[in-house]
């Protein structure tokens, strides 16, 4: 397992090599309602991060296929849909307003509000081109790399460089800042 996502009906359980497991809760307990791999439509099996985002919908993170969004029983790619270079997507998190970010292997960070991809990298202010780590909080999103933290604030889309030393040196990949 490699993410769990909660909302209130479902867990969304990533791995890395099987795929996306989507659960339900009934009577306190949760039961296996979907299994996705790539043998039945999911791109790639090794699957990141998962969340709901816009319109409710399922998006996961994959090593390979990019980013993916279940419409119906049916993943489609976000990432050829808008024709990204990214194939690889490491981390997601959804802000206040239910738009998707992530993290990808090409095009730094990427946010998705359902009908609209926006691109935020070097060019735009991000100091590295492959953080660690995203989170949303407030009007912000937070991406944490080893030169320090760069804020983006959904308002202006300005971004921000907060300095700050990293004692223990790069930031884990693995870990979840909260």
């Amino acid at each position: 397992m490699s993410y769990i996502w909660f909302d209130d009906q479902f867990a969304y359980i990533s791995t890395l090599g099987n795929g996306l497991l989507i659960l339900k809760k009934q009577d306190g307990k949760y039961k296996i309602t979907a299994h996705y791999t790539s043998n039945n439509g999911l791109a790639s099996d090794y699957v990141y991060a998962a969340m709901t985002g816009p319109e409710g919908h399922l998006f996961a993170g994959t090593d390979g296929g990019g980013l993916q969004e279940l419409k119906g029983n049916t993943f489609v790619s976000v990432s050829k849909r808008f024709r990204i270079r990214s194939n690889t997507v490491f981390s997601l998190c959804k802000d206040s307003r239910g738009s998707i970010w992530a993290i990808s292997d090409a095009d730094c960070i990427l946010c998705f509000d359902g009908k609209k991809l926006s691109h935020f990298g070097t060019d735009q202010g991000i100091r590295e081109s492959e953080p660690s780590q995203i989170i949303a909080a407030g009007d912000a999103v937070y991406v944490i790399h080893s030169l320090g933290i760069d804020r983006i604030s959904f308002g202006s889309c300005e971004v921000a460089q907060i300095d700050c030393e990293m004692p223990f040196g790069e930031p884990n990949l693995n870990g979840i800042l909260s």
